[in-house]
């Protein structure tokens, strides 16, 4: 019947309940297949944080493990077309009772699933294939073969591809609903149990579906024709765009994840969103031939909206976190539609329908795996998404370019060579170093980018586009991605991050995480003990806890975030100081006296302890800490997971019965503060709340703004702290929910975004 044969009309009618039944539970069926299959991903993703921190980077390994399994999925269900429906029935059924038995359903030991000896990545991805690796594999197998097995049950004229429209509509359910109902809602125990009894209900509908089409399988020779109808042989250029088509929008979901977790926070909705703009345009690319015909009608306003954002990610032309979530969101939607609606445009034959599922999937995986794994190995800084972006639009652009220069080369070629040209300029100008240089080459680019838009004709914007897309990149890269105009010196990608050391003026040096400070040194190299400044200075409320009659009898210090080590200058004799930092990266870089000189001048024997705070610091004694600073930022990312009751009972089992907890909650998008109060609250702390604002003459010296909270169990040793200093009762705050690893959610999140205030990039000294 695949090659258009009559099913087996020997095969016995459906009893007329199943009849009844049949026509929703085909959609039923796939639907929740979807469902579960994109569920589970931000789940697991919140299991596993509290083991391996709250980088973005996990999420991206995590995903490309997704994608991984998924193109194992669908090469399973193209092998096993060529066998016969029982025999594919009995062994589906088969591995999906195996799976079941694999389910994690209670009793999860993370750390007996870790081996911390082994990278990052083949961590993430030893953990994941332990909790749901075969559950999740056969989740995979479901969008292929019961299409196929659709086709097969319904008989010629039948379109498996509305099904497809189904599950990513699904898909796109599932990841909208985890962190806006899912989360909020249920706790992670819950979530798991109910994850769990959908799978086992999903095994029972795809066994059903698998009995129902069996009564309509085609006769033997029905069978062997419709076997060597789907094993044609698929033309390369073919599977080539198959290939294409698929991996640019992957590539992309995973840069631009990066680009708005980095600078927000990495919560499921920030993983979650461009993934599920991803889903959307693929639904919308399924939904019929019309759809693909008004997309590529879209193809001009397409290529201007991916030239702008790739000057925006390129050049930085803005600091404002929104517009360049909002950007990015939306380009990713214009440029997911164009690029899926070529693919599905060029779809198979219901005959060959799982060998283009597999292509798709073999894309997918490229494109995730090279931005994922790839790009931090072959680009010291993320390059990756303005690449993307760059070879999006010329692949968008060229067949139109390619025919307008047919017709009419000399004047098209020469509006690409003045292109060219004032590019040039462009890139010249970027090569400076200063403000003046940097702010000439934004306005020239944006200028540049612009012009499509004033075409009177829409071949203009198709000769142009393609130029100006190559140029961006290249000024991105050569303007090294920062924000910041200072002298480059050292730039280092770990899996957490792009760490950069600038320098200013020659008197300042700086260490930038992404976007933002992450500590200054005046006069590097000078002689004599280095100023605390930026978040941490003497003028700040961290020197206020300092110069408390408390700390002058404090005799361990312990720290988690490490950053330039500016802190450890407020150390003084025979005090022990232990630094929590999850980067290695950026340990080398505070210990490296040609960078910065903290740590060698004033703490030189203090311990650094390399991991995630919320497994290292089981390792410190009880009560052991007269002071526990909190300031773990990835970029201007907080790890939420820092922030829950379960990592407040592990600080306040560390800090002595009168000791101080310091909380660093400066953030450019999120107000923390009611986030701690129902923390403190639930520990029995008491606390302050300062917020400093530097002056002119302190800004000049590397001071920087800040946000500081300090706790204690004693109502005197705050007292002592908040001494000489406005500070804010922290009973008179606003409270959130509390925050709990089973509970953690991003609506107390939303409901404290600073979206009416101005952001702007950490300040430069």
């Amino acid at each position: 019947m695949l090659d258009g044969s009559s099913p087996n009309t020997d095969a016995p009618r459906l009893p007329r309940h199943l009849q009844r039944a049949e026509g929703w539970l085909w959609p039923t069926t796939v639907g929740l297949s979807a469902f579960l299959l994109f569920a589970v991903q931000p789940l697991v993703a919140r299991l596993v944080t509290p083991l391996l921190g709250g980088s973005s980077s996990v999420w991206n390994v995590a995903l490309m493990f997704f994608q991984t399994v998924l193109l194992v999925g669908y090469g399973y269900a193209h092998a096993v077309r060529r066998l016969p429906h029982r025999v594919q029935l009995a062994l589906h059924v088969g591995l999906l009772l195996v799976a079941i038995t694999l389910l994690p359903w209670v009793g999860i030991n993370l750390d007996a699933l870790d081996r911390p000896g082994l990278p990052e990545p083949a961590r993430v991805l030893l953990i994941l294939a332990a909790l749901v690796g075969v559950p999740y594999l056969m989740l995979t197998t479901h969008g292929p073969l019961l299409q196929r097995w659709f086709t097969q049950a319904r008989g010629p004229g039948s379109d498996p591809y509305r099904l497809a429209a189904v599950s990513n509509a699904a898909s796109l359910a599932a990841l909208l609903a985890y962190p806006l109902l899912i989360e909020p809602l249920l706790g992670l125990r819950v979530q798991i149990g109910l994850w769990c009894s959908g799978f086992v209900l999903l095994a029972g509908c795809v066994t059903l579906l698998g009995l129902i089409a069996a009564r309509s399988a085609p006769a033997p020779e029905a069978a062997t024709a419709a076997a060597r109808a789907s094993s044609a042989p698929i033309p390369w250029p073919r599977v080539a765009a198959w290939v294409g088509f698929s991996a640019l929008p992957s590539a992309l979901v995973v840069g631009l994840t990066s680009t708005i977790s980095n600078d927000v926070g990495a919560f499921p909705l920030m993983w979650t969103l461009p993934l599920a703009i991803y889903l959307l345009t693929l639904q919308q690319a399924f939904s019929g031939d019309a759809t693909i015909e008004r997309i590529r009608r879209e193809r001009s306003a397409t290529l201007v909206l991916s030239t702008l954002l790739l000057a925006i990610v390129s050049l930085l032309l803005t600091s404002n976190i929104f517009l360049i979530l909002a950007a990015s969101l939306v380009t990713l939607y214009y440029l997911g539609r164009a690029f899926h609606g070529e693919l599905v445009a060029r779809r198979p034959e219901p005959q060959q329908l799982t060998a283009f599922y597999l292509w798709m999937a073999v894309g997918g995986a490229l494109g995730g795996g090279a931005a994922a794994l790839l790009a931090p190995i072959l680009f010291r800084t993320p390059l990756e998404t303005p690449l993307m972006l760059c070879i999006a639009t010329v692949v968008l652009a060229w067949p139109g370019c390619r025919r307008l220069l047919a017709r009419r080369p000399l004047p098209r070629a020469a509006i690409m060579l003045l292109t060219a040209a004032a590019l040039a300029i462009v890139l010249a100008a970027g090569a400076g170093q200063g403000d003046s240089a940097k702010t000439l080459q934004q306005a020239l680019v944006l200028s540049l980018t612009l012009l499509p838009l004033i075409a009177r004709r829409r071949a203009y914007l198709l000769a142009v586009t393609p130029i100006l897309a190559l140029a961006l990149a290249g000024a991105g890269a050569l303007g090294n991605l920062t924000v910041l105009s200072g002298t480059p010196v050292l730039t280092v990608r770990s899996f957490y991050g792009v760490n950069r050391v600038l320098t200013f003026s020659g008197n300042f040096t700086v260490l930038v995480h992404g976007t933002t400070i992450h500590g200054i040194q005046h006069n590097v190299g000078l002689p004599g003990r280095p100023e605390v400044i930026s978040y941490y200075a003497a003028d700040g409320p961290l020197g206020t806890v300092f110069r408390s009659t408390r700390m002058a009898r404090a005799q361990r210090i312990g720290m988690v975030g490490l950053g330039a080590g500016v802190t450890a200058c407020y150390a003084t004799p025979g005090q022990r100081w232990e630094f929590y930092e999850l980067d290695a990266a950026v340990v080398r870089i505070a210990r490296d006296p040609r960078l910065f000189t903290y740590l060698r001048d004033c703490t030189p024997d203090a311990a650094i302890i390399v991991g995630d705070a919320r497994v290292t610091l089981r390792g410190a004694p009880d009560g052991a800490y007269d002071l526990l600073i909190i300031d773990a930022y990835a970029g201007d990312t907080v790890p939420m997971h820092l922030l829950t009751s379960e990592a407040f009972a592990l600080y306040r089992q560390k800090l002595s019965p009168d000791g101080i907890m310091a909380i660093h909650i400066s953030h450019r998008v999120i107000n923390l503060a009611p986030l701690i109060a129902p923390l403190a609250d639930a520990y029995g702390l008491v606390g302050r709340r300062a917020i400093f604002k530097a002056t002119e003459e302190q800004r000049n010296r590397g001071v920087s703004n800040s946000d500081w909270i300090v706790l204690s169990s004693d109502p005197a040793t705050i007292n002592a702290v908040a001494a000489g200093r406005d500070w804010q009762d922290l009973a008179d705050l606003p409270r959130a929910d509390l925050l709990t690893d089973d509970t953690v959610s991003i609506v107390p999140v939303l409901a404290n975004l600073k979206v009416f205030s101005q952001i702007r990039p950490a300040q430069q000294p």
